[in-house]
């Protein structure tokens, strides 16, 4: 069953963009987002931040700001881990990621 989740804060359109052309040609590009702290994971990640190993990034829109990628979701070690989808805006910094 997917779970969604609300993203309050991550990189900018420049980190996301150096982490991704830097890292995202091996297929391990990893990217640190901060989820709502109502939502879920505060009892298993301090500080409830995630990080994703983005496996593909595309442009949600035309205006170089709305991303949606696909990848890896952890809690600080590959163990604990889930695949995830997610929409994110690097003009506010929010945006959406579901567990799948």
């Amino acid at each position: 069953m997917a779970r969604q989740y609300t993203i309050v804060d991550g990189p900018s359109r420049e980190e996301l963009m150096d982490h991704f052309r830097r890292d995202g040609q091996n297929g391990q590009s990893r990217v640190w987002f901060r989820v709502s702290y109502r939502e879920g994971f505060h009892r298993d990640c301090p500080e409830n931040f995630l990080q994703i190993m983005i496996c593909s990034l595309e442009r949600e829109d035309g205006s170089g700001h709305c991303w949606n990628f696909r990848g890896d979701g952890h809690l600080g070690t590959p163990q604990v881990g889930w695949r995830v989808d997610g929409f994110y805006s690097t003009k506010t910094r929010k945006g959406t990621l579901t567990v799948l």
